[in-house]
This record gives C-alpha cells, sequence and structure tokens, in this order.
C-alpha cells in the first residue's frame, strides 16, 4: 500500500488522491424535463427500501439522517430516501430538492407543511421555511444552498420529523458520461420524506404495497438502484470467508485516535488487513453489490476509499472494501462468499510507504459504534469467528504498525560474520561478494571492527572498510551496520556487570565507543542507513573466574547510558538507529526480562518519554535463538517465536510506542545438516510473516570454529562446500511472494496534506494584478522536526509573483503547520497554475504536492504594473506564522490593500516613493497582526 511514497498523475495506472487542477470546462447536458432528473423514479426506490431502512446514496458526501424515536400509534414524518443527484441530472445546481409523500406513496399537498432548515453558524434561528408549492413536473420544494453553507432541513407541521444533516456543497468536481458536472460549491441532492406512524407491532408503516415496514433508526442500508440485497434469512449474519490470502489484520477497528480525529472519527472507522498489490480481494458473505467506485471515477470524485466496492448483504449490514486497483463485479450484482470483487493496492486517502493493503468497513442499520456515525461497527467480532477456525496462531496483530509491502529479498537478509581477520585483512566470504548476492538476499549484516587497527581514523582501516562497501553495494546489497564493542580497540572488560552510579559518570570506555560509533556513521552514513548498538549486553560472556560469566556483561543502567550518549552523538545525522540487539535461546526468553529494564533505567536517569527525551532508539533489535533442535520443527519453532516476540513486543507497548519496529538482525539453527534446513524455513518464515519485524538476518553465511549455522562448511566456499540448507535458503529469498514488514523509523521527514484555509480555492476567477494568499496545512506525520532549512518550493506552473521558495513554520512530528504563499494575478487573461512541494535541509521532496489553481479574468488595464524589483515583498526570507484562519483573512487583506496602493502608484511621479510607503504601512499592520494572534 516501491519504496517512495509517491501519489501518481492522473493519466498513471494510480489516480492522485488529490485530483489535479482541471483544465477545462466540459458542456452541460440538456435539460431532463423542468426538474432535470426522474424524482419520480428515486420515490420509487425509496418506497422499495429495504425494512426501516433509508436509502442514502449521499452517505459519502456527509448526509446523515437524523432518526427520532416516535410514540406509539404516533404519526411522524420519516426520511426514506436521500440522493446525491448525478453530474448528468444536477447541470451545476446547488439545491437540496425535497418531495413529501404519503403512506400510500402519493404527493401530499398541505398549505401548513413547510420544510424548515438552518445552516451551521447562523445565530439567530432557522431561515423562512420553503413552501411546498413547486408543480408536479418538480420536487414539492427545494433549499439553496450555498457555498460555506452546512445545512439541516426537516418538516414543520403537525407532526415530528427526522431531520437530514450534514448537507454541504464543498465537494470535488465530477464529470457525468453525458458531459454534465457537479463542479465544486455546485452539488445537488433530492431527499424525499414519507408519512409513517409508529405501533407496536411495527415501528414505521411506510407505504402501500410497495413500501417496506420497519424501524425508525436507520440512516443507511437498501440499494441506490432499489434493490434490496438478499431475501431475509432465519439464520443470523456472518462472516464466511476471510477477504484477503493473508489472515494478518495490520491496524484494527478504534485505533490511532489522532490520526482519524481529523476525519471526525474517534479511532480508525474499520479494519486494516494485509493485501499485497494486484492480490485478490473476496466477498466475506453472499450479498448484491450496491456500489462501486470505478478506477475512473475515482480519477474524478478522489473519494477517501478510492477505488471500493459496497456490498448489501441481509439484516441490513453492509460491507466495504477500499483500496482496490481494479474491479471484478458490477453495481446490482449478486456475489456469494469468497467471491473475487477485485485486485487490491494503495487508491484513496492511504498512509505507509508503501500503503498497500485492504481497508474493511462494516455497517449495519440501527446501529452505530460509540461516537461513530453513519451505522458503522466494529467488524472483528465477525472476523474473530474466522480466525479462531483458521490454522495456526492466526494473525498478528500489533496496535500502532506502519507497514510496507515487500518481495521476500528485501525483508531478508544475511549475517556473514566477520568481515576481516585478526591481521586487518578482508576475508574470503566478503572478499567476492557475489557470493552473497547469489543466494537472493537484498541486505547483509556488516561489523565494524576496528581491533587490529589504531581506530576509525586509520587510513588503513578506512581504505579496507571503504573496499568491503564498495563490493557489496556494487552487488546491489543494502547493508545493515553493527557497532559493537569491536568498535573500539580496548576490550570493555567486567566493568559494566554491576549497577552504574547514580550520580552522572563519565566512562571513558564508552566516551571512546560513542567518539567511534559517529565516526563510523560519518564516514559511511551515506552507503549504511541503520545501524545497531552493542551486540546482546545480555550475554553473559563467561569468563574465567567462574563468577562473573552468572551476570549479563552489561548491567540494564550502564547499557541505558550506552544508548542515550549514541543517541546524543548521533541524532542529528539521517540514519536509523537500532538499539543494542538482545539474546534470547531455547533456556527462556531473557530479553523479555532485560528490555524493561533498559526502559526503566532510562526512565529513571534521563526521563525517556517526555516530550523532550525521547526514547533513543527507532527500533528494537532481537536475537531469538528460540531452539536448537526441536523434534517438531513445524510446531515447536511457530509457538516458541510466537511466544518470545509476543513477551518482547509487550515491554515495547508497556514502555514506548506499540508499534516500534522489530529487527531479528541473528537467528539460526546449528542442528544437523539434515535436519537443519527444515528448521531454518520454518524459522525464517516465522519472521518473515510478522508484520511487526523490519529486517530479519540468517546467522550465518559459513560455518566457524565451534558454530555450524553457515550455508557454507568452514573449509570453503565453492559449490561443493555448500550444505544442503543452502538451496533451501535461495528457495525461501527468491520466493515470488510478498510480505508485510514493518517500516523503519529513520530519521526521515514526511507530510499529509489536511485542508485549504483560504478563501481562494481552485478554479477562481480573479481579475488581473491582484494579490491573494493562499493557506495549507500539512500534518508532520514523520520522524523529523521541520525548522530551519526546511522550504515549501516551486515545482511546476508558473510562481505568479511568489518566491521560489519559502520557509515553512517550525513543526514537529505529529504536529501541523499553516504554510501560507501570497501571489499575484498575471495581466494576461488565462488559466494558471503553481505547484509547490516540501524539501528538507538536503533539497530533498517529500510529501504530497500542493497547487493553487485560477483563472484570471480579461479587465481593462488602467496603468502599467512597475518592474517587480520595483515592489518589495512584505516578508522578505522570513514567513509569518500563521495561527489562525482570522488572521489568514485579515493578513489577505492586507497583502490585497497593499498591491492596490502598489498599481495605483504605478503613474505617479514619485512611483518609487508611495510604493515603499505603502511596504512600510503593510509591514507595520503584519507585525501587529502577530503581535494579537
Amino acid at each position: 500500500m516501491s519504496p517512495e511514497n509517491r501519489t501518481p498523475l492522473l493519466d498513471e495506472k494510480k489516480p492522485k488522491r488529490r485530483r489535479q487542477p482541471r483544465q477545462g470546462r466540459a458542456p452541460s447536458p440538456a435539460a431532463i424535463g423542468i426538474a432535470g432528473f426522474d424524482f419520480a423514479d428515486y420515490n420509487r426506490q425509496s418506497m422499495q427500501r429495504p425494512r426501516g431502512a433509508a436509502v442514502n446514496n449521499a452517505e459519502a458526501y456527509d448526509v446523515r439522517v437524523e432518526t427520532i424515536q416516535a410514540q406509539s400509534n404516533q404519526s411522524y414524518w420519516k426520511v426514506i430516501g436521500v440522493y446525491h443527484l448525478t453530474p448528468d441530472e444536477n447541470r451545476d445546481r446547488h439545491n437540496a430538492f425535497v418531495e413529501v409523500l404519503d403512506a400510500a406513496g402519493h404527493r401530499v399537498k398541505d398549505d401548513n407543511l413547510r420544510v424548515g432548515w438552518i445552516w451551521e453558524g447562523k445565530s439567530d434561528g432557522p431561515a423562512d421555511p420553503k413552501r411546498l408549492d413547486k408543480p408536479d413536473s418538480e420536487p414539492a420544494a427545494d433549499v439553496p444552498i450555498e457555498k460555506n453553507m452546512t445545512v439541516t432541513l426537516w418538516l414543520e407541521g403537525a407532526d415530528p420529523s427526522e431531520r437530514v444533516a450534514g448537507i454541504h456543497t464543498r465537494h470535488e468536481d465530477e464529470v457525468g458520461p453525458g458531459g454534465g458536472r457537479n463542479s465544486r460549491f455546485h452539488h445537488s441532492y433530492y431527499i424525499v420524506f414519507q408519512r409513517g406512524t409508529e405501533d407496536a407491532t411495527h415501528e414505521d408503516h411506510g407505504g402501500d404495497s410497495g413500501a417496506a415496514t420497519g424501524s425508525s433508526g436507520s440512516e443507511t442500508g437498501g440499494n441506490i438502484d432499489g434493490r434490496n440485497g438478499t431475501a431475509p434469512s432465519s439464520q443470523p449474519f456472518l462472516f464466511l470467508h476471510w477477504p484477503t490470502d493473508h489472515m494478518q489484520i495490520i491496524q484494527p477497528f478504534g485505533v490511532n485516535p489522532d490520526l482519524y480525529r481529523d476525519f471526525g472519527f474517534p479511532g480508525h472507522e474499520g479494519v486494516d488487513i494485509v493485501a499485497a498489490e494486484n492480490e485478490f480481494v473476496y466477498c466475506v458473505a453472499p450479498g448484491v453489490v450496491k456500489m462501486v467506485n470505478t478506477l475512473e471515477a475515482y480519477k474524478v470524485n478522489n473519494h477517501p476509499y478510492g477505488v471500493h466496492v459496497r456490498v448489501q448483504h441481509q439484516d441490513g449490514y453492509e460491507t466495504i472494501y477500499a483500496h482496490f486497483n481494479e474491479l471484478r463485479v458490477q453495481e446490482s450484482q449478486t456475489v456469494e462468499a469468497g467471491q473475487v470483487l477485485g485486485l487490491a493496492d494503495h487508491t484513496g486517502n492511504v498512509f505507509g510507504n508503501p500503503p498497500d493493503h485492504l481497508h474493511l468497513t462494516l455497517k449495519h442499520a440501527g446501529e452505530t459504534a460509540p461516537g461513530y456515525r453513519n451505522n458503522i461497527i466494529d467488524p472483528m467480532p465477525f472476523l474473530r469467528s474466522l480466525l479462531e477456525a483458521g490454522s495456526g496462531a492466526g494473525p498478528a496483530i500489533v496496535t500502532g504498525l506502519d507497514t510496507i509491502q515487500l518481495r521476500v529479498a528485501q525483508k531478508l537478509g544475511l549475517n556473514c560474520n566477520a568481515p576481516i581477520d585478526g591481521s586487518g585483512n578482508i576475508t574470503p566470504r566478503l572478499a567476492d561478494p557475489r557470493l552473497i548476492r547469489e543466494t537472493g538476499v537484498e541486505w547483509v549484516r556488516l561489523n565494524f571492527i576496528v581491533r587490529g587497527f589504531s581506530g576509525p581514523d586509520d587510513p588503513r582501516w578506512i581504505d579496507t572498510y571503504r573496499r568491503i562497501i564498495a563490493g557489496l553495494r556494487g552487488q546491489g546489497l543494502q547493508i545493515y551496520g553493527l557497532i559493537g564493542a569491536e568498535a573500539v580497540v580496548d576490550d570493555p572488560g567486567n566493568q559494566f556487570r554491576d549497577l552504574p552510579p547514580a550520580e552522572p559518570v563519565d566512562n571513558a570506555w564508552i566516551r571512546t565507543y560513542v567518539g567511534n560509533f559517529r565516526r563510523i556513521v560519518e564516514l559511511f552514513g551515506q552507503d549504511v542507513t541503520i545501524f545497531e548498538s552493542f551486540n546482546e549486553p545480555n550475554d553473559w560472556h563467561r569468563t574465567g573466574d567462574g563468577v562473573q560469566w552468572k551476570k549479563a556483561w552489561i548491567d540494564p543502567g550502564w547499557f541505558a547510558i550506552m544508548l542515550q550518549s549514541v543517541y546524543d552523538a548521533v541524532s542529528g545525522l539521517p540514519i536509523t538507529l537500532v538499539s543494542g540487539p538482545l539474546l534470547s535461546t531455547k533456556d527462556g526468553n531473557d530479553a523479555a526480562t532485560y528490555l524493561p529494564r533498559i526502559y526503566q533505567a532510562g526512565i529513571d536517569r534521563f526521563g525517556w518519554g517526555q516530550p523532550d527525551r525521547p526514547v533513543p532508539f527507532d527500533g528494537v533489535a532481537f536475537h531469538p535463538y528460540v531452539a536448537s533442535n526441536p523434534d517438531n520443527p513445524q510446531t515447536e519453532i511457530p509457538a516458541r517465536y510466537q511466544q518470545y516476540t509476543a513477551e518482547v513486543r509487550d515491554v515495547i507497548a508497556r514502555f514506548d510506542t506499540p508499534g516500534k519496529p522489530l529487527f531479528l538482525s541473528e537467528i539460526g539453527w546449528q542442528n544437523a545438516e539434515d535436519r537443519q534446513p527444515v528448521c531454518m524455513e520454518v524459522g525464517l518464515t516465522c519472521a518473515l510473516d510478522d508484520p511487526a519485524v523490519d529486517l530479519c538476518f540468517w546467522y550465518g553465511m559459513q560455518d566457524d570454529a565451534g558454530e555450524a549455522y553457515g550455508l557454507y562448511r568452514r573449509d570453503g566456499l565453492t559449490p561443493g562446500h555448500r550444505k544442503p540448507i543452502f538451496d533451501r535458503f535461495v528457495a525461501l529469498a527468491t520466493a515470488p511472494r510478498s510480505v508485510q514488514a514493518s517500516r523503519a523509523w529513520g530519521k526521515q521527514p514526511a507530510a499529509r496534506f489536511i485542508a485549504e484555509l483560504d478563501s481562494t480555492p481552485d478554479g477562481s476567477v480573479l481579475e488581473t494584478g491582484r494579490s491573494f494568499t493562499k493557506i495549507w496545512q500539512m500534518y508532520n506525520n514523520g520522524a523529523t522536526t521541520w525548522g530551519e532549512g526546511y522550504r515549501l518550493v516551486l515545482t511546476g506552473g508558473q510562481a505568479l509573483g511568489a518566491p521560489q521558495s519559502i520557509p515553512v513554520p517550525p513543526c514537529r512530528p505529529g504536529e501541523s503547520a499553516n504554510i501560507a504563499v501570497t501571489f499575484m494575478t498575471p495581466l494576461a487573461a488565462d488559466e494558471y497554475t503553481s505547484t509547490w512541494s516540501l524539501t528538507d535541509p538536503q533539497g530533498n521532496l517529500f510529501g504530497p504536492p500542493v497547487w493553487t489553481s485560477i483563472v484570471v479574468a480579461a479587465a481593462p488595464v488602467a496603468a502599467p504594473l512597475p518592474p517587480a524589483a520595483a515592489a518589495p515583498h512584505l516578508l522578505g526570507q522570513e514567513l509569518v506564522s500563521v495561527s489562525s484562519p482570522l488572521v489568514a483573512t485579515a493578513l489577505g487583506i492586507v497583502y490585497q490593500t497593499y498591491w492596490l496602493r502598489v498599481w495605483a502608484a504605478a503613474a505617479e511621479p514619485n512611483a518609487q516613493q508611495e510604493i515603499q510607503a505603502a511596504a512600510d504601512d503593510a509591514l507595520s499592520r503584519i507585525q501587529a497582526l502577530m503581535k494579537t494572534s
């Protein structure tokens, strides 16, 4: 859901999530009667709704039905249909058309009945009600919807009425097959009320033999074509088929409230399930396809769900399947459980890098999860029965993960043991990096060993590792670096086995280690972007005295000091920093015991977790040697693997961020050669299929003295020295399948477009020589703080009088910033577009592009515009931080006044003095605004 997070253009296979500016207007279709649409057919569809349900195809346009609980035998007005008119029906109008029917389905003609209405922000009460006075060739009444209104309407009369809320026209442009257009601020709706009666048997009697009876609690359901889905069933509704080929949930229902609050939900409104690009998506239960949003439609409407399918099931249930690449079903088609609906992808509003997956939403007419809307409920109870019935332990459900879809080789690496020997020579296993490339992996774990040299500044050492790295990179391999105890000439010995003192410490060995760490990163950080620290600090590291080895080599308190010191030294460098890998063996999961002691030591000594003191690593390294020679690898290894990793993840969730990824930088078995392949395959498959794991590395490439983990025997590296495990490993690495991986928390910037906060929407028609200000609200969903060096730069179109780049306001991860750019319309009448993107201090583009698209109308020119140099930019090289839309509006007025004065001064004899006076006045007004904002 390609390693770069790029949004395709409209003419590519995957359309943009935010539509490019339109390049022209299509002709509107001829009128269809006086009303322009067949509202009588909509009436029939409404009355053929399922029991108690309103037909609401405007739900995707934010329109909702507010139901009421009528008293027994009480007559009331029930909403039975809400329709968003198609472009060919609407013809660029902006109205809410209203029809009122009696119980038999005939138009109500009652002079005492009115359409009541109000819009958000109207503080003096409802507007004047609308009469039901239109001719029979039109709907009974209509309510105009101006561009800034969000309207609620109802019926006023003797009986209570349900309400229709959220009606507005601020939607993207749409083009119909007949050429009709729903442009921004020009969308219309058709709403049908019908008289109903509440009694003890049925909550609603809605019409004659063509109208269904039912409860009054639904705002969705039914079918926009009048087909009601499957027939009522005496069996309860169940999911009968898992919707993808992977029983792995990567984002459950209700999580990440901060992210989904921007969309009006208290948390995730569905469930995200693993589905690689172009893999099948299946229907979970029998039903009828209620609606499809095709690729062609998505290019126009840019729906947040992208290319998607909605299926109506029995008992008022509806499922929504989002982010497709291609659909395999059509609207009104009957589908069965397990039938292919389409191919997965990442169209729509999706997050991740890249973010292929299936989003599944479940709705139930008359039921809504607390805090949600539109009948959305939690699908997990329906999925859980399939999980329990499935084989194995079910999916790995880890909250907070930011996952990517990879080929196996992109997640799998090989540990090449010692890259240099005791004399500082490159070992044969790394002297010819083609040997690694032949295994099919794309990653190598490289240990930076300084011993044998004077230090990391030794020219011989630098040359040796440059040759190693150049060889690996030349084979297309990526490098994961270990900077452990061997990165210091002197061994630390036993000095860190006991608790550190409570007071601040200044340890000479740690100081040297940290200095060497930074130097290695400075030397090779362009080719090695992921580094892990001290290897296996919780190893017992046996000593000759027979006593010291009973304690961990590095006490957790000392290890917290090392981690913090390393972080302080390299936090400004663009790398991913992984904590020193912790060891667990068949004798027990010591990593899960040692890790919380590190966290607690860091909290006590450094205040880890506070806003100004983050936990000093981007991922947790882990060496799960879970079994040495299992009798039944297929059952023993997965069970122990899941236990160990779940326990480590539980520690991370308690002390840190639940989605922080795992790096399995060693995993392996050194049992008998004939048993080793199956153990390797089962163990690595567990790690590869675990979405919480970013990378996993087999240990190792070649057997060493006392260790027989390798793909090659100790005595050589020719094909004749390959062990049986070699071919099995290559087959696994090159398997034509994809896996899910947790995205590394590197120091990479990212951004998400939130909204435009100005009053100049795309397509605005402006006169020549006018200034206007665009304000884009961007959310920082990356791992860096925007500050000095971060800019918004012109990447396409015309500058329109703006500088080529402007500074970005400071913004920390998880916060949003309002970025303002002031433009001047050109003198030539035409359509203009100016496109901008964010860049980091190194000039790398990130985040989605933003733009302004305007139409400049021809106008008489009273005076020539002064040269650009004659009109100074008000803000110079500094950007005013806009704190609210009100301040932004005031700034726009100041800018516009300034440019009008510049325009008027152009014909004056003392033009330059007048222009400078205008600039001085404008700057003083801006400074005053900033003091009050």
